[in-house]
């Protein structure tokens, strides 16, 4: 039973990351700059610095870079017991500067509700990294090994 409990955690963590990050960079990937975010920002510091193409790119880069190294840790399997979840890790903490800096985009332009979700999404990644890296420590003391 606690082989299924660790891969269904697993399974969660990776589809609710790679699909949050991945879905969400496509359209600042694909397409220009929408309406919304060019409202949303008049007025601020964002519109003249970096910009807003610059901006909504940004975002897109830093959440595709995050589903791309969650994708990588499932390549290399790291959700095997007694893995070294690095690549996993640094998807996670990319994951949670990007976070940090949707919330910051979404207090200056006075979204406090959206900079409130994305403070909680802030330190749900944290917890899960804090859940990760439990895991390594606790299968490293049982032996499990890494690699």
């Amino acid at each position: 039973m606690e082989a299924a409990y660790h891969y269904v955690k697993y399974a969660a963590i990776y589809l609710m990351f790679g699909l949050t990050m991945g879905i969400s960079s496509i359209e600042k990937l694909t397409e220009a700059v929408p309406d919304w975010f060019a409202e949303q920002f008049a007025g601020t510091f964002v519109e003249t610095f970096p910009g807003l193409s610059t901006s909504w790119l940004v975002a897109g880069v830093l959440e595709v870079l995050t589903a791309v190294l969650i994708l990588v840790s499932v390549v290399r399997l790291e959700f095997m017991p007694g893995k070294e979840r690095t690549w996993l890790r640094i998807g996670l903490s990319l994951a949670a500067f990007t976070f940090m800096l949707l919330g910051v985009g979404q207090r200056v332009s006075s979204q406090f509700d959206g900079a409130a979700s994305l403070f909680f999404y802030f330190g749900a990644t944290m917890a899960t990294l804090l859940v990760v890296h439990r895991d390594e420590k606790a299968e490293a003391a049982e032996g499990h090994g890494t690699g």
